[in-house]
């Protein structure tokens, strides 16, 4: 209770909001710098049922559709923090993405079983991702063909980009305004 009061009091005051968001970034820069990479930011799916998930994920499917004036995707993809599902890369890869790649500065904790009935229910949906990841193990997305994850300094969306990949999309939601430098990011 007194939590939730000073986290009000702090969202009501221009000055207080700033500190509190230095000290946030502060604090996830000193865990990144001793190894930490695991956050709960980026969980999505933890809270949501299945169905909530799967209108989530076609959502952002859409939304990457229709901002980016995309008819279809095709070739390498790079998504810059995906959190803690692939769904939408599953639908990528769906829509004709050979290849997906996956940066995140951090490792989105989630649990394999919960994420299981997400893609239980997204191949129900779309017969045509059952083809795509034949032999599979849904719990475990490291077995999902043509999605591969990076995680930790090198996957920071200020170093990500310093490969030799050429990438045919680069897409992101919600993620650029946690950058360091966000206009490095963008530059590369």
């Amino acid at each position: 209770m007194i939590t939730t009061s000073i986290k009000n009091i702090v969202k009501k005051n221009f000055l207080l909001s700033c500190l509190g968001y230095c000290y946030i970034n502060c604090k996830i820069n000193i865990k990144t710098a001793l190894g930490i990479i695991g956050t709960d930011s980026g969980t999505t799916h933890r809270t949501l049922s299945t169905q909530h998930s799967l209108n989530y994920i076609q959502s952002v499917f859409d939304d990457y559709k229709r901002y980016g004036e995309v008819n279809k995707f095709k070739g390498l993809i790079a998504e810059v923090g995906p959190g803690d599902n692939v769904g939408v890369a599953l639908l990528m890869l769906q829509d004709g993405a050979q290849r997906i790649d996956l940066a995140d500065k951090f490792y989105s904790h989630r649990k394999g079983h919960h994420h299981k009935k997400i893609y239980q229910a997204l191949f129900k949906n779309n017969p045509n991702l059952k083809k795509i990841l034949t032999g599979g193990d849904l719990e475990d997305e490291e077995t999902f063909k043509g999605i591969y994850r990076y995680y930790g300094k090198d996957a920071a969306a200020e170093c990500f980009f310093n490969t030799s990949n050429h990438y045919d999309f680069i897409i992101s939601r919600s993620v650029f305004e946690h950058l360091d430098d966000p206009i490095l990011a963008l530059d590369k």
